[in-house]
């Protein structure tokens, strides 16, 4: 999966600088003379929306691969989103393989783009590569311009997410089941300020609770940038707006 530019999204353990490019990936499959057309992406887990103002790339996928989920991360409903053409929200990337505090805290689901409830994990990730209770997608529905799904990984507590993609903003609703509460992490690109989200996203600034997290791009690489936390109970809607500009 890659955007317009060739760049990957950062999910699970994916990284930068470690495998080719998709540039370098498809002038071999031309040499090799393959070829090459374009599928969806059906039963990845995976769905990628854009148009002239914005990328966006969404996790809706099991945790997998079910027999040795090693480098899955607790991301259910993650995503990722660039506006024209530059990176916005990003997953928070993995800068370790090492068995230890910081690889337990880039695998957890306070490190990614979706919501925490109970303080605990969706899916419970320990030991470097290994991963116990899993969140299951229970219900997944889509169409040209939105995806909704649930997953089970707080149960008896379901998460449902919807996102609605339209031309001038993306709408990422939450809901709770049992009157839960919750809380909904947004994670920017370092290059992004306070001031740029302040004029993205349509929300009462006295909602969001900014904070600072460690970006990793690559291996051994960590850049601070800024992390959004909005409390919320049952439900919970966040415009992203004016994406164009």
């Amino acid at each position: 999966i890659s955007y317009k530019n060739g760049d990957i999204p950062l999910f699970n353990d994916s990284t930068k600088g470690i495998a080719p490019t998709t540039e370098q990936l498809m002038q071999y499959a031309k040499n090799l003379k393959f070829k090459i057309q374009n599928s969806k992406l059906v039963d990845s887990g995976y769905r990628k929306i854009s148009n002239e103002n914005y990328e966006c790339i969404v996790d809706i996928g099991h945790i997998g691969a079910d027999y040795i989920a090693g480098h899955a991360h607790s991301d259910t409903f993650n995503f990722e989103l660039r506006l024209d053409g530059k990176p916005f929200i990003v997953d928070t990337g993995l800068s370790t393989y090492e068995t230890c505090e910081r690889r337990t805290v880039e695998r957890s689901t306070v490190s990614h783009n979706t919501v925490e409830v109970n303080g605990k994990n969706q899916s419970e990730v320990w030991g470097g590569f290994r991963v116990a209770n899993r969140a299951t997608v229970i219900d997944f529905k889509e169409d040209d311009n939105s995806i909704e799904a649930t997953h089970n990984g707080y149960r008896p507590i379901l998460h449902t997410r919807k996102w609605s993609f339209k031309e001038g903003r993306v709408v990422i609703e939450d809901n709770l089941n049992n009157n839960s509460e919750g809380v909904a992490r947004l994670h920017f690109h370092p290059d992004v300020t306070k001031e740029k989200i302040l004029s993205h996203i349509s929300m009462s600034s006295d909602r969001l609770k900014f904070g600072e997290y460690l970006y990793s791009p690559k291996f051994n690489t960590k850049l601070t940038a800024i992390v959004i936390s909005i409390k919320f109970r049952e439900n919970l809607k966040i415009e992203i707006l004016n994406v164009c500009n």
